[in-house]
């Protein structure tokens, strides 16, 4: 069982509250009153973690776990879980492949995001609206733009017949909110950068082989994410080749990695940092809950910040997508 022990940084309370101030006043007054401490403060939290390494462990991997082992080892301690082959029984892993989605969904209109963080640098990838069947020729032919967090099931009533939703439900522990399902279908080499959000999931490998790289939310100093008003977050900083100038924390954070066959499912718990590269062309599905309680206890100064997010606001995309079917943040207005 390999776990990364969460580290209490002295300095982090500054970081945290400087964060806070300028997602209040703007990144102009905080430079103004903090510059020099916000500087002073990095080489802090430096010293410190320059007395650690670095590493990647594997993410634990079981075949079958009971709800009690998972509720109390995982789910509630926020610690990453695949549960291996635990899909590939459900009718998405027996049916669904890109000729599929060509012929079945090929009428239906699917958004290509350009979202801020989310794109990878080199991916061009720009805000359109394309029909499935147009998306995955485009794939077929070496196209590199990569489907993401597509309400595709949102407008779909079939759901129920390609997944196992009383698992998802009796793994999700909480029943107390309304759960979305997003499908991500991209090609090899494409990837999405380092993101984390308030948002948990149960993340089902349905084709292909798919790379993750997660680090739990006390490293959020050493990843340093900008200020974007968001419910989500990200960062520019890339795990494979790591600005030291722009980020000399990150080299001494740990984090966990897995590569998810077919038919896999992650428990991918809230603001748990991740990077997701697909080894092949992938096709997958994000079964995604709101899980307070853990947010909480993880990142109460993100989730904080979440909570004040106006781009959209968390009320405007709540009611987006449980009355009008669709992800406000992925329309052009909130990119």
């Amino acid at each position: 069982m390999a776990r990364i022990e969460k580290i209490t940084l002295r300095g982090a309370a500054f970081y945290y509250f400087n964060l806070v101030f300028t997602h209040v006043f703007g990144e102009r007054m905080a430079l103004f009153f903090f510059r020099k401490k916000a500087g002073k403060n990095k080489q802090k939290i430096l010293s410190q973690m320059q007395s650690r390494v670095g590493e990647l462990v594997p993410v634990d991997t079981v075949t079958t776990i009971s709800l009690e082992d998972f509720r109390n080892n995982y789910y509630k301690p926020c610690i990453p879980l695949v549960i291996k082959g635990a899909a590939k029984d459900w009718d998405c892993s027996k049916i669904w492949t890109m000729d599929f989605f060509e012929k079945d969904f090929g009428n239906f209109d699917v958004i290509m995001n350009d979202n801020r963080g989310l794109i990878a640098k080199g991916e061009e990838q720009n805000f359109e609206t394309l029909k499935m069947a147009d998306y995955i020729r485009h794939l077929k032919t070496g196209g590199k733009k990569y489907l993401k967090f597509s309400p595709l099931f949102l407008r779909s009533e079939e759901k129920a017949r390609y997944f196992d939703l009383n698992w998802l439900q009796k793994y999700r522990c909480d029943s107390g909110t309304r759960a979305d399902i997003q499908l991500f279908i991209g090609g090899k080499g494409s990837s999405t950068p380092i993101h984390c959000a308030m948002i948990a999931n149960l993340f089902i490998q349905v084709r292909g082989k798919k790379k993750w790289l997660l680090y739990p939310s006390c490293f959020t100093p050493a990843i340093d994410p900008p200020v974007a008003r968001k419910f989500y977050f990200f960062s520019e900083v890339d795990p494979h080749n790591v600005d030291r100038a722009r980020y000399p924390l990150f080299p001494y954070a740990s984090g966990y990695e897995v590569t998810l066959d077919e038919g896999d499912v992650l428990w991918n718990p809230p603001y748990m940092w991740h990077a997701v590269y697909n080894l092949t062309d992938t096709i997958a599905v994000a079964y995604k809950f709101n899980y307070f309680s853990g947010a909480l206890r993880s990142a109460p100064i993100m989730t904080l910040l979440s909570l004040m997010a106006v781009k959209p606001t968390i009320a405007e995309h709540l009611f987006h997508s449980t009355f009008r079917k669709k992800y406000i943040h992925l329309t052009r207005s909130q990119a």
